[in-house]
């Protein structure tokens, strides 16, 4: 499952990434995830899962960018990368709108995949955002699921 999950938000990024270069709508990309042998090799449970990634972040756009915007001081969405951006808005969307994942498996996985994708700087700034996101929301005092 979770390895599943990994290459489910990896899917999204890509997606999602593609989407904010070529500024096409989300959710009319949903059927085009990468799912080929070259691409991905995404399990059915995994692909439904990047589906739910790429839709819920485009319907909850507005609110998610707001919330990146408010706890990342100094930077405006316009300056991040759009690496950066898409990892921000997956994780946060995660965080806010899909509760069923512990926010430190959100935060993680969301470090590593800037981690992978981004640049050098691209971890710790994930990690610094979310972290804030997470205190002010209260996530950090919720029990963890088992």
């Amino acid at each position: 499952m979770k390895k599943d999950r990994r290459k489910a938000r990896e899917a999204a990024l890509q997606t999602l990434y593609r989407v904010e270069l070529s500024s096409e709508e989300c959710a009319s990309d949903i059927p085009k995830l990468p799912t080929d042998e070259e691409s991905f090799s995404l399990s059915k449970g995994a692909k439904e899962y990047a589906g739910e990634l790429v839709a819920g972040v485009a319907t909850s756009l507005a609110k998610i960018d707001k919330t990146i915007e408010e706890f990342s001081v100094n930077w405006t969405m316009k300056r991040m990368s759009v690496i950066d951006k898409s990892v921000l808005r997956i994780a946060v969307f995660e965080l806010l709108f899909h509760r069923e994942v512990p926010f430190k498996v959100v935060i993680d996985e969301a470090v590593e995949l800037a981690k992978t994708f981004g640049t050098d700087e691209s971890g710790g700034f994930i990690n610094g955002i979310l972290g804030k996101i997470a205190e002010e929301k209260g996530l950090k005092k919720e029990p963890l699921k088992k």
